[in-house]
């Protein structure tokens, strides 16, 4: 993977913390999708 060493990113732990925090925030924000979960005011929507 060259553009982790591109971005100093440890080859070690680096990308399995980096698949594991996207992995979180995209479960988070299906779980909050089912729920109904209205975003903040501040939020702006894209990709709608």
């Amino acid at each position: 993977m060259p553009w982790i060493r591109q971005v100093q990113i440890a080859e070690a732990t680096g990308p399995l913390d980096a698949v594991q925090v996207v992995a979180y925030f995209n479960y988070i924000t299906r779980v909050a999708d089912g729920l109904g979960v209205e975003p903040e005011d501040f939020i702006e929507r894209w990709g709608v």
